[in-house]
C-alpha cells in the first residue's frame, strides 16, 4: 500500500452535512480533507425542502454566507406549510425561521463553492469513492496515536487522520465500518420524488403535505420551486411498504387519483423526468453516532 497522506480531519461526503462541517472547521487551524464520490454539480434525490433549523445552523457556522445565500436565485422562500389530513379542512403552520425549497443539484453546488471561498484550510477531493476505511495504531500506543486510514484500493490512493467524519448519507461506509448499526425497517422510510410543471394552485412560499388513510403511515408532498414547478413525492415507513405491498412509484400517481383536490390540480400538469427513489433513516432510535477517532 502506498504511503498515506496525513490530515487532521477527513470528512467523507461533501453534501450539506459534510460541507457544513468543513465550514465549521474553517478557523480551526486544522488540515481538513473533504471527499466525495461525485463531481459537482451533481444531483441528489431529495424532497428539496430546507428547514429553518438547517439554515440557522449554516449561518451560525459561516455568518459571511448569510447575505450571499439570501441573494442566491436558485431557491424559493418557504413561509408556511399547509397540512391536508384525510380530506378534512386544511390548516397552515407559519414559519418564523428562514426556510427554503431548492434543488439539491443547486444547493449542494452552492455549498461546495462556499467551502472553496471561505475555508482555505480544506482540500476538496471529488470523484473519489472510498472503499477502504480501517483503524490503525502507531508504534507508541501509550501516546494514543490511533488514526484511521481512508482510501481507494484500485487507485492506490490513501489518506489518514486522527478523526474521520461520516457525512456520507444513508449507506455510510463510516457507519458500516465503525459501528454495528444495521438498517431497521421500523426506523426507516422509503420515498420517491419527481417534478411536475403546471400544477394548479401553487403558492411559491407554501409547501404542502397530504395524508390519506390508504397511504398511512406515509405522506404526499408538494414543494414548489417556482410559480409553476414543484418537487412532488411520497414516502412511507419501510416496514409498512412490504406489509401493504405498496409500489412507491405507482403510489405517487395513485395518491393523486384518490384525492379529489389533487386530481383537479394535476389534471393539466406535465411530469418532468422519471419517478426516482431514496431511503431515509429516521431519528426514532438511539444508535452509536461517535467513537474513537470517528463521528
Amino acid at each position: 500500500m502506498k504511503r498515506a497522506i496525513e490530515y487532521d480531519v477527513i470528512i467523507i461526503g461533501a453534501g450539506p452535512a459534510g460541507a457544513t462541517c468543513a465550514l465549521q472547521l474553517r478557523h480551526s487551524g486544522l488540515r481538513v480533507l473533504l471527499i466525495d464520490k461525485a463531481t459537482f454539480p451533481r444531483d441528489k434525490i431529495c424532497g428539496d425542502a430546507i428547514v429553518g433549523r438547517s439554515i440557522k445552523t449554516l449561518f451560525a457556522c459561516c455568518p459571511e454566507m448569510a447575505n450571499d445565500f439570501r441573494q442566491f436565485l436558485g431557491k424559493a422562500r418557504t413561509t408556511n406549510t399547509r397540512l391536508n389530513i384525510n380530506g378534512k379542512k386544511p390548516f397552515d403552520i407559519h414559519w418564523v425561521n428562514e426556510a427554503y425549497c431548492c434543488k439539491r443539484v443547486d444547493f449542494d453546488n452552492y455549498l461546495i463553492n462556499a467551502v472553496r471561498q471561505y475555508a482555505p484550510n480544506v482540500t476538496i477531493l471529488e470523484d473519489f469513492s472510498v472503499d477502504l476505511l480501517e483503524k490503525s495504531l502507531n508504534e507508541d500506543e501509550k501516546e494514543n496515536n490511533s488514526f484511521i486510514t481512508v482510501g481507494n484500493k484500485v487507485r492506490q490512493q490513501f489518506f489518514e487522520a486522527k478523526i474521520v467524519v461520516g457525512s456520507d448519507g444513508a449507506h455510510s461506509i463510516v457507519n458500516k465500518k465503525m459501528t454495528e448499526t444495521k438498517l431497521s425497517h421500523e426506523h426507516h422510510v422509503g420515498a420517491v420524488r419527481t417534478y411536475f410543471k403546471g400544477v394548479k394552485g401553487l403558492d411559491i412560499n407554501r409547501t404542502e403535505v397530504f395524508v390519506l388513510p390508504d397511504f398511512s403511515p406515509g405522506y404526499f408532498w408538494i414543494f414548489p420551486l417556482s410559480n409553476d414547478t414543484a418537487n412532488v413525492g411520497f414516502g412511507m415507513l419501510t416496514a409498512k411498504i412490504s406489509a401493504k405491498k405498496i409500489n412507491l412509484r405507482n403510489a405517487v400517481l395513485d395518491f393523486i387519483e384518490q384525492s379529489p383536490t389533487l386530481k383537479t390540480r394535476f389534471d393539466d400538469s406535465e411530469q418532468l423526468g422519471k419517478i426516482e427513489g431514496f431511503g431515509l433513516p429516521l431519528g426514532s432510535r438511539r444508535v452509536p453516532m461517535s467513537g474513537d477517532n470517528f463521528l
